[in-house]
């Protein structure tokens, strides 16, 4: 794992027609997920993709599981040849789906069908109720919240749907309302550009909570999985912490806005200085190499960009004990990151959990640097440091015991730690 490095999947607006067609080419693992999506949707997606036609690619319903599997065809691509293992991973919108399955939180299977609904729920929406969204550049959040608030006390429905960045927001809302509010927002500064999307529905705003329940009735169906990264929510720009709160984060996330503001936030607090775009496009790839200092990002789904970093980061990773042994430093870091926190007391925090957690990050930063394998002595300040985080966090028992035999199984490590006390 590189502990500066972080994948972004994008949503709605990066699809092209021919997205992934010369990463199928050259990989067969990418064309083997578009096998799995035609089986799983009873459509040849894949041709969609590759031949189009436009219209029928943009329309919603086919739109956002072709791009989940278009991202998630070039993040397997990526694992397969280069093999670099993220800290952490973060979607926009439809994207948060794409991290999910990334990261094993959904399957796949799961992840098709739960677009789609998705998609089905708000185009509805939109058909009853016209609305749509729009993309608003050179107004901070404080100036297009004021307006889509006085709008509000009028009764109209529009709100922020995305806080994307510092001069850029999305706004969503019923027809006359989003149209007053674009009038009242090209007055406020004479560089301010409004970019109607007519054809979207009002995702992640007020307009579609009526229909979440149905949403979450079909999360709740399915199975859930502890994630192997920590994923960023778009709801709260901070990590899931439980395989549950995919439930409640997912639901929310159709009718609250995307903070994606928040979560390059959290991302550079943590020291991200790598980022991977497993997408088709360079959209969020050209964002952050403008928006951020001292980083190097790339897009995947890009064909040079794709060269560049087998270029410089292919490991030809092979899957040796040494590996399995750096693993388990990286496993607890991760552990103790997604591990929900059950303690208000912020003194014990610190000493239990952050001051620990920083030493084993320095510990795995040194080794990085040194190019070194850890030692067994090494594995067990990590174990030590996640015992730490667990007893502060006020872990349940057994779900410590479930979290140390997966990193055990995860790294084949077993053996090395038999005589291993849980508590």
């Amino acid at each position: 794992m590189n502990n500066k490095l972080a994948f972004v999947f994008p949503g709605q607006g990066s699809q092209f027609v021919g997205m992934t067609k010369t990463l199928c080419d050259d990989y067969s693992v990418a064309r083997e997920v578009f096998e799995e999506a035609n089986d799983i949707l009873g459509f040849n997606i894949k041709k969609l993709c590759f031949e189009g036609p436009v219209l029928e690619l943009n329309a919603i319903e086919n739109m956002l599981p072709a791009l989940l599997t278009a991202s998630y065809a070039i993040f397997r691509a990526f694992m397969d040849k280069v093999g670099l293992e993220p800290r952490y991973l973060a979607g926009h919108s439809l994207g948060e789906y794409s991290a999910l399955v990334a990261s094993g939180g959904l399957r796949f299977a799961d992840a098709l069908r739960l677009v789609r609904l998705r998609g089905s729920l708000a185009m509805n929406v939109k058909d009853t109720h016209p609305s749509w969204m729009t993309v608003v550049n050179g107004l901070d959040s404080a100036q297009v919240e004021a307006v889509c608030n006085c709008l509000s006390r009028l009764g109209h429905t529009v709100s922020i749907a995305c806080f994307n960045l510092k001069d850029q927001q999305v706004i969503a809302g019923s027809e006359q309302a989003i149209t007053d509010a674009e009038n009242e927002l090209l007055e406020l500064a004479d560089d301010v550009q409004i970019t109607p999307l007519f054809s979207s529905p009002p995702f992640h705003s007020g307009l579609l909570k009526d229909v979440s329940d149905q949403l979450r009735a079909e999360i709740s169906k399915i199975t859930l999985n502890d994630v192997k990264w920590p994923v960023i929510s778009n709801v709260t720009g901070m990590p899931y912490t439980t395989s549950e709160q995919i439930i409640t984060n997912l639901t929310e996330q159709l009718y609250k806005p995307v903070q994606w503001d928040k979560t390059m936030e959290y991302l550079s607090g943590q020291g991200t200085d790598l980022y991977i775009e497993m997408g088709p496009q360079s959209i969020m790839t050209n964002v952050i190499r403008a928006t951020c200092s001292n980083v190097q990002a790339y897009s995947f789904g890009q064909i040079d960009d794709r060269n560049s970093v087998m270029d410089k980061f292919q490991t030809h990773h092979v899957n040796t004990p040494e590996d399995n042994q750096f693993t388990v430093i990286t496993r607890c870091l991760a552990i103790a990151v997604c591990t929900k926190n059950n303690n208000d007391n912020n003194e014990e925090y610190e000493t239990g959990v952050i001051m620990p957690y920083e030493k084993i990050q320095a510990l795995q930063d040194q080794l990085e640097k040194e190019q070194s394998m850890p030692t067994k002595e090494h594995m067990e300040e990590a174990l030590a440091m996640l015992m730490s985080v667990f007893e502060t966090k006020r872990t349940p028992a057994e779900l410590r015991v479930k979290r140390f035999d997966q990193i055990f199984e995860e790294t084949g490590t077993k053996a090395l730690f038999a005589d291993f006390i849980y508590h």
